[in-house]
């Protein structure tokens, strides 16, 4: 066989070797990225009009999270914020679309204390899955009209959860990013 024909058969091969490791590495990349946004994944992925323009939105997400300055509340700050969440889980029986309002000016202080950005929706949710996803079941049922409520109906389950879940993180000095979980 004349040399040229094995240096194609080499180059052949290179190449499959070549693409198959491109083929992986992007299937890992979606499967990373899957798992880190959730469903968050799906609607960007929806909006786009590529799966590589989804992927390099949600890349450049990470990208913007990891720069940020998120840091732990300090023992004084945490028990400040637990005070005021009891006050406002004490109003929402009289006033509930005062209290889930209550609750909302809370989360975006202490976000706002922690080091998230805070200072328009857009780029808040965008910083992070988990308060994308957080944010949209927390802040429906303010949304609501009153007269769709009970007036006695206890506080939203979930404005409990986060402000449980960052009271806890506010604890810890990791600034890695949430899990979207």
């Amino acid at each position: 066989m004349p040399t040229w024909a094995w240096v194609l058969i080499a180059v052949a091969i290179v190449a499959v070797v070549v693409g198959g490791a491109w083929q992986l590495l992007r299937e890992r990349r979606t499967a990373r990225l899957r798992d880190r946004f959730g469903p968050e994944y799906e609607r960007v992925a929806d909006r786009a009009d590529s799966r590589r323009e989804a992927e390099a939105e949600l890349d450049a997400r990470e990208e913007r999270r990891r720069s940020l300055d998120i840091r732990p509340l300090n023992e004084a700050a945490r028990m400040r914020y637990m005070e005021r969440w009891n006050v406002v889980q004490a109003e929402f029986v009289d006033d509930p679309r005062g209290a889930i309002t209550g609750a909302d000016s809370l989360i975006r202080s202490m976000m706002a204390d922690r080091g998230y950005p805070v200072e328009d929706f857009e780029q808040r949710v965008r910083s992070s899955p988990s308060i994308t996803r957080r944010w949209s079941r927390t802040t429906a049922p303010a949304a609501r009209s009153p007269s769709r409520r009970r007036p006695t109906a206890p506080p939203p389950r979930s404005y409990g959860r986060r402000c449980a879940t960052i009271a806890r993180s506010s604890t810890s000095s990791s600034s890695r990013m949430p899990t979207g979980r």
